[in-house]
């Protein structure tokens, strides 16, 4: 998910339990990954099924949202996967994927696998061993270092920091 996505399925949570629905975090993924206007309208989706819910008397299900948000089944959300967030990061800086996961260390391929590394660490929380694991056969140890490094040159750099946005919004 992108950062905003984040934040709504945050505060539907908070919605939902004010609401008194219960909605499994698959619910939730599913309709703030759909609604991506504003606040107004996760709350209106929220306060729509819990309307529908009480009115006819069922339980919430990931089919119902599906029918409220007109959702076919082949547009069913796509998740966020190191595959995904690779396939992205080599796309924007023009680099096959694999020497993404190549041995090479080029400053500019060095730096796209540290922002692929990061990204992964950042929005799937993918264990250390397994993003390493994933770009190349490398260590804990290296992955730790390319994220460090990419979060000490966020502080200093506004443009890196807008190159990771322009590769979260290609997710």
């Amino acid at each position: 998910f992108t950062k905003k996505n984040h934040e709504y399925g945050i505060y539907l949570k908070k919605k939902a339990i004010e609401l008194d629905l219960s909605l499994q975090d698959d619910m939730l993924s599913l309709i703030a990954y759909n609604i991506k206007n504003s606040i107004r309208e996760l709350e209106g989706t929220l306060i729509k099924l819990s309307a529908y819910s009480d009115v006819m008397k069922v339980d919430i299900d990931i089919q119902m949202i599906k029918d409220l948000l007109m959702i076919s089944e082949d547009d069913s959300f796509n998740q966020i996967t190191l595959e995904s967030i690779t396939k992205a990061t080599a796309q924007y800086f023009k680099i096959p994927i694999a020497d993404l996961k190549s041995k090479s260390r080029i400053k500019e391929i060095a730096k796209a696998r540290h922002i692929g590394m990061y990204l992964s660490h950042k929005l799937i929380q993918a264990k250390l061993q397994e993003i390493g694991a994933f770009y190349g056969g490398r260590d804990h140890s290296s992955v730790l270092h390319g994220i460090k490094r990419i979060t000490d040159s966020l502080r200093a750099d506004s443009f890196l920091f807008k190159e990771i946005s322009k590769i979260e919004s290609l997710l």
